[in-house]
């Protein structure tokens, strides 16, 4: 998911939507809709860390069913220019890696263990891409691995 602050000053040659249009678009809705789907939430917010339309994406979020109350959620902000974490809830946080990204994050979510991990194995990589496991070099079906 991705979310630009609302801008009051664009420039005429560019269309910015207001996080509150694009809460209301189809995107968002058939991303929510997906939300059962997948273990977490990434959003990228170029906004302040503190920008109240953070909480306000992160209410839109929360308020998908059963699936939006808990999956974790990580916001990667940035507007501000500023080193910064802030925990938005039980399950999710926001990081602003400072300016042009000098600053590297580490999220780590506690996960459902439904799904299986997909690690360096290259078998679960063709398992969870539904590609051939040739392609990722791994003998068996779809072929042996290449020479």
């Amino acid at each position: 998911l991705g979310f630009v602050y609302d801008m009051k000053h664009a420039c005429s040659a560019v269309d910015v939507s207001t996080v509150a249009e694009a809460l209301r678009a189809p995107w968002f809705r058939d991303a929510a809709a997906a939300l059962p789907s997948v273990d977490a939430a990434v959003v990228l917010a170029h906004m302040h860390i503190t920008d109240p339309l953070v909480r306000t994406i992160l209410a839109a979020i929360r308020s998908v069913g059963p699936a939006g109350a808990t999956i974790p959620v990580q916001f990667l902000t940035g507007h501000s220019h500023i080193r910064a974490s802030v925990a938005l809830d039980a399950h999710a946080s926001a990081l602003e890696a400072g300016k042009y990204a000098d600053t590297l994050g580490f999220a780590s979510f506690n996960v459902s263990r439904r799904r299986r991990r997909l690690g360096r194995a290259p078998s679960l990589g063709a398992h969870h891409s539904g590609a051939t496991r040739a392609l990722f070099g791994v003998a068996g079906v779809g072929g042996p691995a290449p020479g």
